[in-house]
């Protein structure tokens, strides 16, 4: 089972390498520099925690969670360097700064309840981005985002998040229960990012699903309906540059 968690993680972390890279040397657009740096110092927290693990217990389980850790800092440093090469200068977008100012205002917040910063910062820095991630892509469009990359990454993150189940399973120390909390999270949040990317689709299977019911059974819901056509109106509004949206829209409104 480990062995193929393993082989997983491993497969799809070089392809979502090797595409998303592809894509941003073409457009960032949808993608913040800030979420690639703060995941990044997420993964290096974890992989020096994970060292202190190995050490402690000496196995070929946690030798291979460190090498999972160290492999994620070189995939986001990679994407770091290839969104910086393919700016004209170092450039930060709104949703940075927000991402930024958002991250301040948790650690504030965190230090005068007088939680143990050291085991809820890493969790920070990693779903917070990825919120303001979702966003952005709602708001940019999703051009500068790798489809496969979004796949992946639940391919990516469940193996790690198995992998430290087991883990915590075997040895139930407050360390590992951290770890184990952490990529939750942190799946949790790429679950928002992957609903806001096939955002569109969803809108698109909802209509079809309307208008294929049965004339027989089927019950207008007045209410429902006019929240749904206000959201996609919406939408279509204040997302510009999402072209399956427009597209979608002229269909529907304009045949």
């Amino acid at each position: 089972m480990k062995i193929f968690l393993s082989i997983v993680f491993y497969i799809f972390g070089t392809i979502a390498i090797w595409y998303q890279s592809n894509i941003m040397l073409q457009s960032t657009q949808g993608v913040i520099l800030s979420m690639f740096l703060t995941s990044g110092m997420f993964f290096f927290y974890l992989f020096i925690n994970t060292i202190k693990v190995y050490k402690r217990e000496k196995n070929l389980t946690n030798l291979n969670s460190l090498i999972m850790y160290g492999y994620a800092v070189i995939a986001y440093t990679i994407y770091s360097i290839i969104y910086l090469y393919n700016s004209d200068r170092f450039m930060m977008k709104l949703f940075d700064y927000i991402n930024l100012i958002l991250i301040l205002l948790s650690i504030i917040i965190i230090y005068f309840l007088n939680i143990s910063l050291s085991k809820v910062l890493p969790s920070i820095v990693k779903v917070i981005p990825q919120l303001v991630f979702t966003i952005t892509i709602l708001i940019e469009g999703n051009n500068g985002v790798s489809e496969v990359l979004i796949i992946s990454f639940h391919f990516i993150t469940l193996p790690r998040l198995f992998y430290n189940f087991i883990i915590f399973k075997e040895n139930k120390t407050d360390e590992n229960k951290f770890m184990f909390i952490s990529e939750l999270l942190n799946e949790v949040s790429w679950i928002l990012v992957t609903i806001a990317y096939y955002l569109v689709w969803i809108w698109i299977l909802f209509h079809i699903h309307s208008f294929f019911i049965s004339k027989k059974t089927r019950k207008i819901n007045f209410l429902g309906f006019l929240f749904r056509e206000t959201m996609l109106l919406l939408f279509v509004l204040f997302l510009e540059q999402n072209q399956f949206l427009i597209l979608y829209h002229q269909f529907l409104y304009h045949p």
